[in-house]
């Protein structure tokens, strides 16, 4: 209310973007996945998740994030052993998540902003659904954007490298 009413307000995107990083949207990407978490490292069925979705694409790596304010618990650091353990393809990563954009096609976090952020940069981005307590959450308003299994997952990869389903990019333009 106090800006001068000649002033526009310009949505940006993600904070602390830089000009490289928007630069890097358009670059080729290997067909890798990432997978982003903080609040569900708690939660077994995103373990499960992570595991089938690493088994069912055994020849690509599947690059695993935990929030750092998480990765320092024992939840985290259980979160990331229970995920990896026996499974040589997922790979646990520190780097920041426009690094891990760069390097993978798709996306899967538990609810944050890390969804909306990989379908800005060019990733055919899905919010993880799993827990029995998220009561509320606005990505659920989008179709195709929510999964709630692996399976899900796989079918909607495996679909769009087939050429069956288009991601709906255009469908979360709002978001």
């Amino acid at each position: 209310d106090s800006w001068a009413e000649d002033m526009a307000v310009t949505a940006v995107g993600s904070f602390g973007v830089t000009r490289e990083d928007y630069a890097a949207i358009d670059m080729p990407r290997p067909n890798d996945i990432a997978v982003f978490t903080g609040i569900f490292t708690n939660n077994l069925k995103l373990v499960d998740f992570v595991r089938q979705l690493a088994t069912a694409f055994p020849k690509r790596t599947v690059w695993l994030q935990v929030r750092k304010s998480y990765a320092d618990l024992k939840r985290g650091k259980d979160f990331v052993e229970s995920s990896t353990q026996g499974i040589p393809n997922i790979e646990y990563t520190t780097d920041t998540i426009l690094q891990v954009f760069r390097r993978t096609r798709y996306s899967f976090s538990d609810p944050s902003t890390a969804v909306i952020e990989a379908l800005q940069f060019g990733l055919a981005s899905f919010m993880v659904d799993v827990s029995d307590i998220h009561e509320t959450c606005i990505l659920r308003d989008y179709s195709d954007l929510c999964l709630s299994t692996a399976e899900e997952a796989i079918k909607h990869i495996k679909n769009i490298e087939a050429g069956d389903w288009k991601y709906p990019r255009e469908r979360y333009s709002d978001i």
